[in-house]
């Protein structure tokens, strides 16, 4: 655990400094072009269901929690004309890695749930809330394009049917978790970035773990 935890501050650190220029930009026309300020924090439960406030580039209007679901869903008119760029090319969750910094997340773990939908989960009792949750992991690539399946009708159902294959997906990260696997992850996220910004796969990435892989 030592190794992933120095992993992840060197990894977060060196990432943060290499793209400081283009967060600092991003900052600042999230400030120009909508009412608000630059980040977003939601409350989050974290290992052994410790809350944390995760960061994020405020993508949606300043009151997108008052005038709307708690889901965000395709075509949701609380996005700003900026946020469906830094959404799409996820951008917006770059503030995670002053979390791990912080020692909240990790670079590879489940993505933190708030507190209310972890319990009504079950992650607890499934043993999710064990470890540390992560920026990115294999729920998080089977689901990159996640709003393009997420519409208004149905919304809260086809989000629950989709959380629960996330559980099985964490579990499964959970069972064969180790440094190579890790990286496996990383290199993953890293090609859906540079290849797969365009969200045209409304199905979400297709994430296939063999046993000579991890």
């Amino acid at each position: 655990m030592l190794a992933k935890r120095i992993f992840d501050i060197i990894f977060s650190f060196m990432t943060l400094i290499l793209l400081s220029p283009l967060l600092l930009i991003i900052s600042v026309i999230i400030k120009i072009t909508s009412e608000g300020p630059a980040f977003y924090k939601s409350k989050r439960a974290g290992k052994d269901g410790k809350e944390f406030y995760m960061y994020k580039f405020r993508s949606m209007v300043n009151n997108a929690s008052e005038i709307g679901p708690t889901v965000t869903h395709q075509d949701d008119s609380r996005i700003t004309g900026l946020g469906k760029f830094i959404r799409r090319t996820k951008i917006d969750e770059f503030p995670n890695l002053i979390n791990v910094l912080k020692g909240d997340m990790s670079i590879v773990g489940p993505r933190p749930l708030k507190a209310e939908t972890a319990k009504n989960a079950g992650l607890k009792d499934k043993g999710l809330l064990d470890i540390k949750p992560g920026v990115t992991g294999m729920s998080q690539l089977a689901f990159a394009n996640e709003e393009m399946i997420l519409e208004k009708i149905n919304l809260d159902a086809v989000y629950n049917r989709m959380l629960a294959r996330k559980i099985k997906l964490d579990l499964i990260y959970k069972s064969k978790q180790s440094f190579r696997l890790d990286l496996w992850i990383i290199s993953k996220t890293i090609n859906t970035l540079v290849f797969n910004t365009n969200g045209n796969n409304k199905n979400g990435n297709k994430i296939k773990v063999k046993r000579s892989k991890v």
